[in-house]
């Protein structure tokens, strides 16, 4: 499994110059379970990525700390605009077998999926707050497994075949999950930051054929429309550093 991450950050210095910068981390040969939880990310952007979605108690950038933990954006060093690209690049094979009779697999045409993300952080001068807004794709992956025709061998992945010999055909699937969270922390002390973030999410998935209704006379429905949702919550962080060289921090976010 691959994975690519361009973030490019603009940051305001003290003195409101403008700088920019630009990392690129490339993640070769990582198992799938050290780069998504379930079908959600581990981290979002660049930096937090090369952390390993370490993020509730570290203050490396704002897109991270935003996702993370809403308190330590205090700590994030200056204001700063930030915008990432993800080239999520997994293998993907499907197989499947019937004892005696069938056994195959098929590989996905499709391997890529770009997920975006963008942060905007503002830390005004002589204030305790700290604001930040965030819109960030958090998972978004699919398949496109071709469709394969049974033969005398037994050499074939019996879910791949036509609906017409007793299989789904060619599978496809298409999901996408962005979440947008204005944030808002506050100094308690110069060491520790109390943070609240608002969510609202918009997810979407395509799936075919669509093994979910009753099959009719030819098999399930072999297209569909992509289905969305919302959904909101909110997360709470709280984020202490004794020193300069430790950080702490605690989340609690809405089910």
């Amino acid at each position: 499994m691959k994975r690519s991450n361009v973030g490019t950050a603009h940051r305001l210095g003290p003195a409101r110059i403008i700088a920019v910068s630009c990392m690129l981390v490339v993640l070769t040969a990582l198992p799938a379970q050290a780069t998504t939880n379930g079908h959600i990310l581990i981290g979002v952007g660049a930096v937090n990525q090369s952390m390993g979605g370490a993020g509730i108690a570290t203050s490396l950038d704002a897109i991270g700390s935003c996702y993370s933990n809403a308190g330590s954006i205090s700590f994030v060093r200056s204001s700063s605009a930030e915008f990432v690209m993800d080239l999520f690049t997994p293998h993907r094979t499907m197989y499947a077998s019937i004892p005696g009779v069938a056994a195959g697999s098929v590989t996905s045409r499709t391997e890529q999926a770009v997920i975006p993300g963008m942060s905007f952080l503002d830390k005004p001068l002589n204030s305790r707050f700290s604001y930040a807004l965030c819109a960030l794709g958090i998972a978004g992956m699919g398949v496109s497994y071709p469709a394969v025709m049974p033969n005398a061998g037994g050499q074939f992945n019996p879910l791949a075949i036509p609906q017409s010999f007793g299989g789904f055909g060619a599978i496809y699937s298409n999901q996408q999950f962005l979440q947008v969270t204005p944030t808002v922390a506050y100094m308690l002390s110069p060491r520790l930051s109390l943070g609240l973030g608002l969510d609202s999410d918009w997810q979407s998935l395509q799936v075919s054929p669509f093994a979910a209704t009753p099959p009719n006379a030819s098999g399930y429905p072999v297209s569909s429309p992509a289905s969305s949702s919302f959904g909101s919550g909110f997360t709470m962080g709280l984020a202490w550093r004794p020193d300069e060289k430790l950080e702490l921090g605690v989340v609690y976010k809405s089910p």
